[in-house]
């Protein structure tokens, strides 16, 4: 059982007989049934514990748990799109239709999360007035505009809406469009995160004390970029 999973996982070359091909059928469907729960009630979760920092008027938001689930299924099935796309060893008509289907699929969450994703930015910005508005307004004009506008509209939902609906037949571009959804999927994160922190907890309160040590402005330092790239690194070596 140990190597019909390290050859499922690691796209093995060579056909499989027929025990292991129902043995590797068992062992997905287990993996699935137990999967799709836990990765709903995972992402689930993040979004509730966003949602529910009412000291946090950008977070408070009940579709917070909604967006969190819709932006993790289609990350997450964009780059198991790519990973299909790239790595898979047959480059046959079953590899075609199967890119294809997954192509299909992502396109479908991609619109859902960006019809979710408008909702959550029209409604305060129709009126004009509330934190929500002040904050919305800093994502989309501030001085990070290009995190929204460049990474995730443009890099991360028109060109892989184009490919995946120009190219759906082509599993190159379908694999492409994936992984440019996965890669800047981390502008939606920064997007959600750091505007909610912009607006200081009691109005003043930058200005009612001045000193070096006190400050608004956060870039991460050389160290924390170091224990980051640790974590990967450390992540990727205990997965061999």
């Amino acid at each position: 059982m140990r190597g019909l999973l390290a050859r499922l996982l690691v796209f093995a070359q060579g056909p499989l007989s027929s025990a292991q091909q129902i043995q590797g059928r068992s062992l997905l469907k287990k993996c699935a049934i137990a999967g799709v729960p836990l990765a709903i009630l995972f992402h689930g979760g993040v979004g509730a514990l966003f949602g529910t920092v009412s000291a946090r008027p950008f977070w408070h938001n009940s579709i917070a748990p909604i967006l969190f689930l819709t932006g993790a299924l289609v990350s997450g099935g964009g780059l198991m799109t790519f990973v299909m796309a790239a790595f898979w060893p047959n480059r046959d008509s079953l590899h075609r239709q199967i890119v294809s289907l997954l192509g299909r699929v992502v396109l479908g969450l991609l619109l859902i999360d960006i019809m979710f994703e408008w909702a959550e930015f029209s409604i305060p910005m129709w009126y004009g007035v509330g934190h929500d508005y002040f904050l919305l307004s800093r994502v989309l004009f501030g001085e990070f505009w290009y995190v929204f506008w460049v990474f995730h509209i443009g890099l991360g939902t028109v060109i892989p809406a184009i490919l995946l609906i120009g190219k759906k037949d082509s599993p190159w571009a379908v694999g492409l469009a994936g992984l440019l959804i996965a890669i800047t999927f981390m502008a939606v994160r920064l997007n959600i995160v750091i505007p909610g922190l912009i607006e200081p907890q009691l109005q003043g309160l930058q200005t009612a004390f001045v000193d070096k040590r006190l400050v608004f402005a956060y870039v991460p330092s050389f160290f924390e970029w170091q224990v980051t790239f640790g974590i990967v690194a450390a992540g990727i070596v205990s997965s061999q």
